[in-house]
C-alpha cells in the first residue's frame, strides 16, 4: 500500500513537472529574437536644433525629423524597431511652453514615438495641462510608481509589451518621485493638499516593491523586460538612482534612463541577483540619439550625433511650430555686447549654472529687482532665481524676445513677498545642501543654487548640511549643527552698503511664486507663512526683457545698467563668472 502511494505521488509530479514544461505559468520567455530600440530623453523642446560657427554658418543637428528618418531606414532594412522616450520633452524652450507642449506632443506622434514616460518637468504647466496632453497623444505614457491619492490608483499604466514579429518586448516606467520637489503645486488641490503622489519611500523600499512587481507580471509575457525611467544617477537623488532601482531589483533586462542629462553610453551595474543590467542614457537635448540592439539575450548600445537623412513630413511640424514662436518673439529689443553664460565658457558640455554664479544667472535676478525697485516702485530687498531655472548661454548680438525666453522658458510668474533674514538664510542653506559633493563616480552633484540680486553670501563646502529633507527632497527642518551658508548681506539702497543680515528682521524677496509661494525646487514649507505683498507680476522671461530695454542706449552692459543708480551694487556683466555675489570654498 505504502509502495502504491509513492508511486502514485511520482507520478503526480512527474505529471506537474511534465504540465509546467508545456503551461510555463509565470516561467520567464525565453530571450530570443532580434530588435532595435531607438531612445531618447531630456530632450526639453529642442526642435530648432542649431549649431552656430563664427564664420556665420550653422548646421542642423539632431532633431525629431532626424530621429523618425532614422526609425523610418531601420524597419526598410526589415528590422524590429521601437521609438521611445524617457521624459521632460515637452518643456524647455519656448516651443514646448507656448501652448504647453501640445505642438511637442503633436510632432512625437507624427514622430512614430511607441511609448514615453512623464519626467519631472512635464508636470510644470500643472497637472490638468499636462492630463490633457496625454490623453490626446496616440503613444501611451507609462509609469509604475506615479499615483493618485484619491483612489491611490496608478494614474498611467505601469507597462506596455509591444509585439515586433515574434518578439515581445516589455518597457516599465518609472518617474523620479522628486518631481514633486521641482513642481508641487502641480500635485496638489485648491487647498494645498496633496491629491498626487509618487511611490517612493524614504529609503527607497516602497520604489522597488512596486518595480519589482511590474517586472515579475511582464517578465512571463516578454521575451525582453526593459526599465524606461526618468530617475538619473546623481548622488542628490539617492535612493532613487538608476542604480539604486537596478541594485534592488531582478529580471530587467536594460535601463533606459533620463533626468541627470549625463551621455552614458552603456554602463553594466549588476542586478539584486547579481546579475549584469546595461545602463544608457542619451544626456540631453537631442545632443545624441540612443541606439539599443538586442540579439538572442545580447544587448549592446551606442549614441549616435549624426544623421543626415530628414522625414520630410516630421521636418514640416517642426518648422511650423518654428515659425509661429519665432514670429512672436523674434523682434529685437536689445543689443548684447557680451557673451552671457550658464556653461563653462572653456567647456560648453559643462552646465555650471547650478554650482556657481554666472554673468547670465546675474541679469536675470537683477532684472526682477530692477522691475520692483525702478519699474513698479515696490521696495525689494532681495531679489532671486534658483540655477536650474536659467537654461541657456546667450551669445552677444541682437538680444530678442526669444533669447529672453530661451533663457527662461518655463513661464514662472513674479512675485513678492515678505520673509525674515532666518528663511532667507535657510533657503540658501536648503538649496546649496548638496554642492561641492561628488559621488562615487566622482561625478559632481547638480543643486539648485540660488542666484541673487541685492545680496552676497558665502558657502562653505567642507560643512556637512544638517538640514532636513522629506524623501522628496523637500525641506523640513532647520540644521542642528553649523550652516554652510555664511557671511550673508544684504545691499542697503540708503546707505549703499552691503550689511549683515539680521536674522529676525523682515525683509521682501523678489522671485518667481514657483520658489517662494509653492515651495518649488525642495524650499518646501520655508515661505509657506510668508506674507505675499504682490503676486502674478509678469511671467519671467517678460521681467527680462523689461530690464535689457531699459538700459542706456538699449547696449546689454554693466555701465549702461540702470542699476548703476546704487553705488557699490555688485554689477560686471564682462565677467563670464558673475560680479562676485556668491563665494564658494
Amino acid at each position: 500500500m505504502k509502495k502504491k502511494l509513492i508511486y502514485a505521488c511520482i507520478a503526480c509530479i512527474l505529471v506537474l513537472v511534465a504540465v509546467y514544461a508545456l503551461f510555463p505559468f509565470n516561467k520567464p520567455m525565453e530571450k530570443k529574437g532580434d530588435i532595435t530600440i531607438l531612445y531618447t530623453n531630456d530632450i526639453h523642446a529642442n526642435i530648432n536644433n542649431q549649431e552656430e560657427y563664427e564664420d556665420g554658418t550653422s548646421t542642423m543637428l539632431l532633431t525629431y525629423s532626424k530621429v523618425a528618418a532614422m526609425k523610418d531606414a531601420y524597419e526598410k532594412e526589415g528590422k524590429n524597431v521601437v521609438l521611445v522616450d524617457a521624459g521632460d520633452h515637452i518643456q524647455g524652450t519656448a516651443y514646448g511652453s507656448f501652448d504647453e507642449g501640445q505642438s511637442i506632443v503633436e510632432i512625437m506622434e507624427e514622430a512614430d514615438y511607441d511609448v514615453a514616460i512623464p519626467g519631472n518637468h512635464e508636470f510644470d504647466y500643472g497637472m490638468n495641462p499636462f492630463m490633457e496632453v496625454t490623453e490626446e497623444a496616440d503613444y501611451p505614457y507609462i509609469s509604475c510608481n506615479f499615483k493618485s491619492l484619491k483612489d491611490n490608483k496608478l494614474v498611467f499604466p505601469e507597462y506596455v509589451i509591444l509585439e515586433r514579429k515574434d518578439v515581445k518586448i516589455a518597457f516599465v516606467g518609472i518617474t523620479t518621485p522628486d518631481a514633486i520637489a521641482s513642481s508641487p503645486k502641480s500635485f496638489k488641490d485648491e487647498d494645498g493638499n496633496y491629491i498626487y503622489d509618487f511611490y517612493g519611500g524614504t529609503t527607497g523600499d516602497a520604489l522597488y516593491k512596486q518595480v519589482q512587481q511590474a517586472v515579475d507580471e511582464v517578465r512571463a509575457k516578454s521575451n525582453y523586460v526593459i526599465i524606461l525611467a526618468h530617475t538619473g544617477t546623481e548622488m542628490n537623488v539617492a535612493p532613487f538612482r538608476s542604480t539604486d532601482i537596478i541594485a534592488n531589483v531582478s529580471g530587467i533586462d536594460a535601463y533606459i534612463d533620463g533626468h541627470s542629462h549625463y551621455t552614458m553610453e552603456s554602463e553594466i551595474v549588476k542586478d539584486k541577483d547579481g546579475k549584469d543590467v546595461v545602463l544608457t542614457q542619451t544626456g540631453c537635448y537631442l545632443k545624441t540619439v540612443g541606439v539599443m540592439t538586442i540579439h538572442d539575450g545580447e544587448i549592446s548600445t551606442q549614441l549616435v550625433s549624426e544623421y543626415n537623412e530628414i522625414d520630410e513630413e516630421v521636418r514640416e511640424e517642426e518648422i511650423e511650430t518654428i515659425d509661429v514662436v519665432n514670429k512672436a518673439l523674434g523682434k529685437t529689443i536689445a543689443s548684447l555686447n557680451t557673451d552671457m553664460w550658464i556653461t563653462n565658457p572653456e567647456d560648453e558640455n559643462e552646465r555650471i549654472v547650478r554650482r556657481m554664479e554666472t554673468n547670465l544667472s546675474d541679469l536675470v535676478a537683477d532684472s526682477i529687482y530692477y522691475q520692483f525697485n525702478e519699474e513698479l516702485k515696490q521696495p525689494c530687498d532681495v531679489a532671486w532665481v534658483n540655477g536650474g531655472g536659467v537654461r541657456s548661454n546667450i551669445k552677444k548680438g541682437d538680444f530678442t524676445y526669444m533669447d529672453a525666453k530661451t533663457v527662461q522658458p518655463f513661464g514662472n510668474i513674479i512675485c513678492l513677498v515678505e520673509a525674515s533674514g532666518q528663511q532667507i538664510v535657510d533657503a540658501l542653506e536648503a538649496e546649496s545642501k548638496t554642492l561641492g559633493k561628488v559621488d562615487e563616480e566622482g561625478k559632481k552633484s547638480e543643486p539648485g543654487l540660488l542666484h541673487t540680486s541685492g545680496l552676497k553670501y558665502t558657502i562653505d563646502t567642507s560643512i556637512e548640511c544638517t538640514a532636513t529633507f522629506d524623501e522628496n527632497g523637500v525641506y523640513m527642518k532647520a540644521p542642528t549643527g553649523e550652516y554652510r551658508v555664511r557671511d550673508v548681506q544684504i545691499y542697503n539702497r540708503e546707505t549703499n552698503q552691503y550689511e549683515p543680515i539680521d536674522l529676525k528682521k523682515t525683509y521682501r524677496i523678489g522671485s518667481i511664486n514657483y520658489l517662494v509661494c509653492n515651495g518649488g525646487d525642495g524650499l518646501g514649507e520655508i515661505f509657506k507663512d510668508c506674507k505675499v505683498i504682490v503676486d502674478y507680476v509678469s511671467e519671467d522671461y517678460l521681467t527680462l526683457s523689461k530690464y535689457v530695454q531699459a538700459f542706456e542706449n538699449g547696449q546689454i552692459e554693466s555701465k549702461y545698467s540702470p542699476l548703476n543708480k546704487y553705488s557699490n551694487f555688485l554689477l560686471d556683466y564682462e565677467n563670464p563668472y558673475g560680479a562676485g555675489r556668491i563665494t564658494i570654498k
